[in-house]
C-alpha cells in the first residue's frame, strides 16, 4: 500500500515515511537507508525525517551521527517522541544511563500526561533498575490512558520478573474496582490467572 501511495504522490512525505518504516520492518534496511536520505533531501526541515535518518547509523554503531541527527529533530519538535527515545537508547549504549533518566524527567516535566512518553519514561525507570519508579509511572500511563493495554502489560511483565503474580492480581483487581469495564485490568488478571494454573478463574 505504500508502494502504492508513493507511486500515485511522489512527493508525499508521509507516504514516503511509511514506506521507510515499513521496509526496516520488512528488514529491508538498505533501501529504507537510501528512501529516508531521499526524503532528508526533500524535506530537510522535518523532525520525523531526521528522527528516522537516526537510526541507520545507531544500527552500525555510528553513535555520534545518530545522536547528531536524534538531537536536530528535537531541535525541529521538542516533542518528537521518536527522536527522544532515540537519545535514550544511545546514553545506555554509552552506559550513562543517568544521562537518560535525566532526559525522560525533563521531558515529563513539560508533558506530564503524555501517555507515549510516560512508557518511554517507565521503560528508562526499569532499565536503570528502579522498578517502584516504574511501577509508579505505569500506575499514571493507566490513568491518563485507560485503555492503554501495553501500559497493562508492561505492568504485567513487571511483576512477573518479580514473582509478585499475588500482588499484580491485587493491583489490577484494584483497577477494575475504579474501572469496572476496563476490558484490558481482567484480561491481565486472567492471565496471571493461567500462569498459576487457574484456569476455571481465568476463564471467568
Amino acid at each position: 500500500f505504500a508502494e502504492q501511495a508513493v507511486k500515485a504522490q511522489p512527493d508525499n512525505p508521509t507516504a514516503r515515511l511509511i514506506l521507510c518504516r515499513a521496509l526496516i520492518a520488512s528488514n529491508d534496511v538498505a533501501r529504507a537507508e537510501t528512501e529516508t536520505k531521499l526524503l532528508a533531501g526533500k524535506f530537510p526541515d522535518s523532525a520525523e525525517v531526521h528522527a528516522l535518518t537516526g537510526l541507520f547509523p545507531s544500527r552500525k554503531g555510528a553513535l555520534v551521527g545518530a545522536r547528531k541527527s536524534f538531537e536536530r529533530a528535537l531541535q525541529i519538535d521538542p516533542a518528537s517522541l521518536e527522536a527522544l527515545g532515540g537519545l535514550v537508547v544511545l546514553d545506555f549504549s554509552a552506559k550513562k544511563p543517568a544521562d537518560a533518566r535525566a532526559r525522560v524527567d525533563a521531558a515529563l516535566a513539560k508533558r506530564p500526561e503524555n501517555a507515549p512518553l510516560l512508557l518511554l519514561a517507565a521503560r528508562t525507570y526499569g532499565a536503570t533498575g528502579d522498578v517502584t519508579k516504574a511501577e509508579q509511572t505505569l500506575f499514571k500511563t493507566i490513568e491518563v490512558d485507560p485503555s492503554n493495554i501495553q501500559a497493562y502489560g508492561m505492568l504485567g511483565q513487571l511483576y512477573v520478573s518479580q514473582n509478585k503474580l499475588d500482588l499484580a492480581t491485587a493491583r489490577f483487581e484494584e483497577i477494575v474496582k475504579r474501572q469496572p469495564k476496563s476490558v484490558a485490568a481482567r484480561t491481565m488478571i486472567a492471565m496471571i490467572y493461567g500462569t498459576q494454573g487457574r484456569n476455571a478463574d481465568a476463564r471467568k
